[in-house]
């Protein structure tokens, strides 16, 4: 890999604006290592797939994304654009969550990331690809997680506030104050073509990796490169059962209740059994309604990381 041939995708809104204000000092850390390297500021949602979908096609070998995890998911849907060589993705975290990061053993810190960036050491990542029946046009992949329920409100209100006071206390107050409002929806599931599944659920999650919502592990046992999602599935709980168990996924573990459950799986179809709209999200940025089909791609996209993740 060139690494001449890099460019930058900067979200400088992410992280509540902090990463615009800090990208001047940063920028020359990255210049020590990246002479040659082109930077592009994102401005608009959506951005950064046309931005690395152009640089793919103009032959850079390496595309950075500099954000949080909703930066990443646009990266990654421009280089899953066209049929070409794909190019590598690089991730320097500086968001809100940074979940995807996390789960690769990238940084913590901006500086560390640049270092392991700077090694160029790659390895193949699986992504997870998600199909509306009824409109082909709204297909995504995403790298981390895919979720439904809840967590579709946890999302919205995440992205609404202004993210002052960093990645947990952001997400723990949208979280309790989603799970004290949101109705249980009655969804219909199958996993790999088994029998259909019809139930209330507070939540389902798909893991290509471990962590979301700002540390939380929920799929602790996900592998971006196991060729399988880990599939955690929170049923009938109510308000303040949800918020006990929330606590729990901070300890890297299963939860053991009687009504969540852990499953693997390589293809998920998920619809709302009633009238009710459903909500689902890829790595933090909301996808739309019900009905989905979640698939996995394996070995589908080269990142830059260390070989094992930290836990």
């Amino acid at each position: 890999m060139d690494l001449a041939r890099t460019t930058f995708v900067v979200n400088p809104c992410s992280a509540g604006g902090k990463t615009g204000r800090r990208w001047p000092q940063r920028e020359q850390a990255m210049r020590a290592l990246f002479p040659q390297a082109e930077v592009q500021f994102t401005h608009a949602p959506k951005d950064a797939v046309r931005i690395t979908s152009d640089a793919q096609a103009r032959g850079q070998q390496l595309v950075v994304a500099v954000g949080g995890d909703g930066t990443v998911h646009e990266v990654v849907n421009g280089l899953m654009r066209g049929d070409g060589e794909r190019a590598t993705l690089g991730i320097l975290p500086s968001g809100t969550g940074s979940d995807f990061a996390r789960g690769l053993g990238i940084g913590p810190s901006f500086e560390q990331a640049l270092d392991q960036l700077a090694e160029g050491k790659s390895r193949r990542i699986d992504l997870g690809r998600v199909e509306s029946p009824n409109d082909p046009a709204r297909t995504e992949w995403f790298g981390n997680v895919a979720s439904l329920g809840v967590t579709g409100e946890v999302v919205r209100r995440v992205n609404k506030s202004r993210k002052w006071f960093g990645s947990k206390p952001t997400y723990l107050w949208a979280s309790v104050g989603a799970l004290m409002r949101y109705r249980n929806a009655r969804v219909r599931w199958s996993l790999d073509n088994s029998v259909a599944e019809d139930r209330r659920i507070k939540a389902i999650a798909i893991g290509n990796s471990s962590y979301f919502g700002g540390g939380m592990c929920i799929a602790p046992d996900a592998r971006p490169d196991s060729g399988d999602f880990q599939v955690a599935i929170f049923g009938d709980l109510g308000r303040f059962e949800a918020i006990r168990r929330l606590g729990e996924t901070y300890f890297g573990t299963r939860i053991e209740h009687a009504d969540i459950y852990y499953h693997t799986a390589k293809r998920i179809e998920i619809e709302s059994a009633t009238t009710r709209a459903v909500e689902v999200e890829l790595d933090g940025e909301a996808w739309g309604p019900l009905p989905a089909r979640v698939a996995i791609e394996p070995a589908a996209l080269r990142v830059i990381s260390p070989r094992r993740a930290v836990r």
